[in-house]
């Protein structure tokens, strides 16, 4: 090989190094775009969780609400247990992916169909919403990216799909706790 790259001459040599340095270009272009698609899921799992944060608090909103405003206590009850469903429901996907992912117990159109549903307003793309079908593709793609980038980190062994997992079964455990106090109550006014 040493003796093959003195003999080039410098035209060749020339021709190579751009080659090379093109070589480079693309898989710095594929890295990099790799690694800004990554990015998008770490937002979409932050928008996620916001919204899971804001079901949890309306529905705690809404349970005090009923305590304080007895002319609409079954309103404001039954708000809080809406409320607190959806955010159990946004729970359930993270409390533990290696189930969906790892044992292939479902299927990835499953997966994706799961996302789209459960976590439709983080995965949408708001610069691209012009027409439904149009959001539909994107979200859909959006599912689609952050079902495989979840798939390639438990697959890496990424430890913060871990700690994530974790946060998500304490927070599901606290959840199912509201949820139960809420239903009691609702069920011991009546």
């Amino acid at each position: 090989m040493k003796n093959w790259l003195k003999n080039l001459k410098i035209k060749g040599k020339l021709n190579l190094m751009i080659v090379l340095a093109l070589l480079a270009l693309v898989i710095l272009g594929f890295t990099s775009n790799f690694f800004i698609r990554t990015t998008k899921v770490v937002n979409i799992m932050l928008i996620a969780q916001r919204n899971y944060m804001m079901d949890y608090h309306k529905s705690l909103e809404f349970y005090y609400q009923s305590l304080s405003e007895t002319k609409y206590k079954d309103k404001h009850l039954e708000e809080a247990e809406n409320n607190i469903n959806a955010a159990i429901e946004k729970l359930e996907f993270f409390k533990n992916p290696e189930d969906h992912f790892k044992h292939s117990k479902y299927s990835f159109d499953y997966l994706v169909d799961t996302v789209i549903r459960v976590y439709e307003l983080a995965v949408i793309d708001s610069a691209q919403f012009v027409n439904l079908k149009e959001n539909q593709i994107t979200t859909s793609k959006d599912a689609r990216l952050l079902v495989k980038r979840v798939d390639l980190f438990l697959k890496l062994g990424i430890k913060q799909i871990d700690s994530m997992a974790s946060a998500a079964k304490d927070a599901l455990a606290k959840a199912i706790y509201i949820r139960d106090i809420l239903t009691n109550k609702e069920n011991n006014d009546h």
